[in-house]
């Protein structure tokens, strides 16, 4: 048996993540906060918090990194891959680099994604992946294709009344589109300048090749070399998050049993609806429940 352990991104938090592994684990929370300049469980149990960008990231990372090695550290024959924010929580937990450079990735991550402004993001679900990608390419080339969420949803980002329109097409198809409560045109060519400053930030850190294989955003296929890891996290941020392909790379590498790490449900319901597709003999847990 090979098991996905699958981090989640940004909007699968919740008001009161990660209590419980933050109360067993409380100096490593300290030193989370103390990087930050920001108490991390404070964050946690606040709605308000939680919706700004600088607060979440930091704090969903530290969440989901202790529910790892509280509850999943100990199985064997594991491989690994993040949505977006969660690939970094993948990579550390994969031992390419200390928790502390963690915090201080993401933490670094957060605040430039938070800085920009215009651009919107929406995701695109009841209409085939082909027919959206067909009207963007030949009526909205501002608009990039940001996040590939299964079989059943696309999410787009671009300027915001190009996003608008866009909508109103689908709308139009007998689609359904909602925009997303984020700040900017994440993942997507508007995010090449936070891009190369993370790099640098990134570049200043040491790094090493993760101890187990780790799935890329960018490419669906596995981080390589140390060199690479750099690389790859900052072609994420502009590139869109690859995941249908992702779990496809999973399944061929002979995963049979995906483990969302807490919180949500989000990535366990994108895999239930593609194995139900394809035929898939896979058992999947869903976060916060420690039974695997």
């Amino acid at each position: 048996m090979t098991t996905l352990l699958m981090f989640p991104g940004q909007g699968s938090q919740r008001v009161g993540m990660g209590a419980d592994v933050m109360e067993e684990h409380g100096d490593l929370v300290e030193t989370a906060s103390d990087i930050t300049g920001f108490d991390i469980a404070e964050v946690c149990g606040s709605r308000e918090l939680m919706g700004d960008t600088r607060f979440l990231q930091p704090a969903l990372f530290v969440a989901e990194y202790l529910d790892y090695r509280a509850h999943w550290s100990h199985l064997d024959d594991v491989v690994m891959a993040g949505h977006s924010l969660g690939e970094l929580v993948a990579l550390c937990a994969a031992g390419a680099f200390g928790f502390e450079v963690g915090v201080e990735l993401v933490a670094t991550r957060a605040r430039l994604m938070s800085e920009v402004r215009g651009g919107r993001m929406a995701a695109i679900m009841q209409i085939d992946a082909d027919v959206v990608r067909g009207v963007v390419d030949d009526e909205f080339p501002d608009i990039d294709i940001a996040n590939h969420n299964g079989y059943g949803q696309l999410v787009v980002s671009g300027p915001d009344d190009s996003v608008d329109a866009l909508c109103d097409r689908v709308d139009d198809l007998d689609g359904l589109a909602t925009t997303l409560a984020v700040s900017g045109a994440f993942h997507s060519r508007y995010m090449r300048g936070p891009a190369a400053r993370f790099a640098l930030v990134a570049q200043s850190h040491p790094m090493t090749a993760p101890d187990v294989p780790v799935v890329a955003n960018a490419t669906a296929d596995f981080y390589g070399a140390d060199g690479d890891l750099v690389d790859l996290m900052t072609r994420q941020l502009y590139s869109p998050v690859r995941w249908t392909e992702s779990i496809e790379t999973a399944v061929e590498a002979g995963v049979d049993t995906f483990v969302e790490v807490a919180p949500g449900k989000v990535l366990s319901r994108i895999v239930e609806r593609m194995r139900v597709r394809r035929g898939w003999r896979a058992d999947i847990v869903t976060g916060d429940a420690h039974a695997a």
